[in-house]
């Protein structure tokens, strides 16, 4: 669910660039039902945070259009300072994966440009 939210006065401890121009907040919901993986994603992270949030902004590089293929998002991930990206079931990340980590090898999986 997409909401506008206005900000309570002395809530200064929100980063730069959350507020919008008139104290309100874009508000991004996600429950349990509709969206589970990434219900259970928020839920995660919200353990080791000082709240469950993350935060969405325009997916793209300075200059160039918005991501809108799987293809652009590959190709903006691989060329940004991005360290994962997640897309449906699949995570791809610059970082080694741990040993501990379930890998799932598929030696026909072929991305083209």
């Amino acid at each position: 669910m997409n909401t506008l939210a206005r900000v309570k006065a002395g809530s200064e401890i929100l980063p730069e660039g959350f507020v919008l121009p008139g104290n309100l907040v874009r508000l991004h919901t996600v429950d349990r039902q509709s969206n589970p993986a990434f219900w259970g994603l928020l839920k995660q992270f919200g353990k080791s945070a000082p709240a469950p949030m993350l935060l969405n902004t325009s997916f793209n590089l300075f200059g160039e259009p918005l991501v809108v293929s799987p293809l652009d998002a590959i190709r903006s991930y691989s060329c940004s300072g991005v360290d994962a990206l997640i897309m449906d079931n699949f995570l791809l990340s610059k970082a080694p994966v741990p040993t501990s980590a379930p890998v799932r090898e598929n030696p026909t999986a072929n991305v083209s440009a």
